[in-house]
C-alpha cells in the first residue's frame, strides 16, 4: 500500500503581524492530525519558553519497548526539533532513554508554512515543514523490514530523520543494541545523498528510482532495517522538493521529499 499525502498551510490571518508560537503549535498539531496521529498529543507542556508536544506511538503492545514517544519541541524563536523517547511520564513530563535531539531550524515568523504529511502506518508517518528554502522533517519511520535478531523486549525499533532535511542521519533511542556512545550507538545512516545520484541516466534520459532503502548503525555493526519499496532514493539533482516522478503515470508516482543529491521520495501510487 503506497503512503497517503495530506497537505495543510499556515498563513498569516487579516490583521496579524507575525505567527506565534502557539499558532505554530496548532498547525503542527493539525499536520500531525491529518498524518495519521490522532486528534491530540498524549501529552502538551511548556518549559520555560519552549513548548513541548508528546506523541505516543504504539507498534506492538505484547512488546516491553513496542510503544515509543516521540517529543516536538517549538522554541520561543520558532525553532523545530525532535526527539524519540522508549517510555514517558505525562504527570512529569518525563522520558526514559531519549535519543539525540535533532537540529533545530527555525521558521520566519512572517511567511506562509506548508506542511505535507506521508502516512504508510505502521511504516512511517512523516511531517514535512516547509518554507522558502527551509525544509524541516518531522515523525518517524520504523523500517518495515527489521533485522532478525533485533528483540522488541529489549530494544525499541523507531527512528528519526535530522530534522534538516538532509536525511542521510537518523537517530534511535539510546537503549540500543549497537555499541559505543550515544553519538555512535544511537546513530543511523541510510543510503541518501550518494553523490551518483544526480543526473537522468544515459539510455532512457530517465531519473532512476530505487526502491527500498537499507539503513545502517553508525558503529559498523551490521545493518539497522530495510524500508519497504514505498521509500525510494532518487537521482534528483536540480529537481525540487514536492516534485512527482512518474515512473508510470497513474501507476506508479512518488513524491520528492528534498531538493539536491539522492533525495528521498515517497510512493503515492
Amino acid at each position: 500500500m503506497a503512503a497517503v499525502r495530506t497537505d495543510s498551510s499556515l498563513v498569516l490571518a487579516t490583521g496579524v503581524t507575525a505567527i506565534t508560537q502557539t499558532a505554530l503549535a496548532n498547525a503542527i498539531k493539525n499536520a500531525f492530525s491529518l498524518a495519521g496521529y490522532g486528534s491530540s498529543p498524549f501529552d502538551e507542556y511548556s518549559s520555560g519558553t519552549d513548548r513541548y508536544l508528546i506523541y505516543q506511538l504504539i507498534f506492538d503492545q505484547a512488546k516491553t519497548y513496542g510503544t515509543v514517544y516521540l517529543q516536538i519541541k517549538i522554541t520561543s524563536n520558532l525553532g523545530l526539533s525532535q526527539r524519540l523517547y522508549s517510555n514517558w511520564d505525562a504527570v512529569a513530563h518525563t522520558g526514559q532513554n531519549s535519543s539525540t535531539e535533532t537540529a533545530s531550524v527555525a521558521v520566519n515568523s512572517v511567511a506562509q508554512i506548508d506542511f505535507m504529511g506521508l502516512t504508510k502506518s505502521p511504516e512511517m508517518r512523516l511531517v514535512m515543514v516547509y518554507q522558502g528554502a527551509t525544509a524541516i522533517c518531522l515523525g518517524y519511520l520504523r523500517p518495515e523490514f527489521k533485522p532478525s535478531w533485533w528483540n522488541e523486549n529489549v530494544y525499541p525499533y523507531c527512528m528519526i530523520p535530522n530534522t534538516l532535511g538532509l536525511f542521510a542521519t537518523w537517530y534511535i533511542p539510546s537503549l540500543t543494541p549497537f555499541t559505543g556512545s550515544l553519538t555512535t550507538s544511537g546513530r543511523i545512516q541510510a543510503s541518501f545523498t550518494q553523490a551518483q545520484m544526480v543526473s537522468p541516466n544515459p539510455i532512457s534520459a530517465r531519473r532512476d528510482v530505487i526502491p527500498g532503502v537499507l539503513f545502517f548503525p553508525w558503529s559498523n555493526e551490521g545493518v539497522a532495517g530495510r524500508s519497504s519499496t514505498d521509500l525510494a532514493i532518487v537521482a534528483s539533482g536540480n529537481l525540487l522538493r514536492q516534485d512527482v516522478i512518474q515512473v508510470t503515470p497513474g501507476q506508479e508516482e512518488y513524491v520528492l521529499l528534498g531538493g539536491g543529491t539522492g533525495q528521498p521520495a515517497v510512493r503515492l501510487i
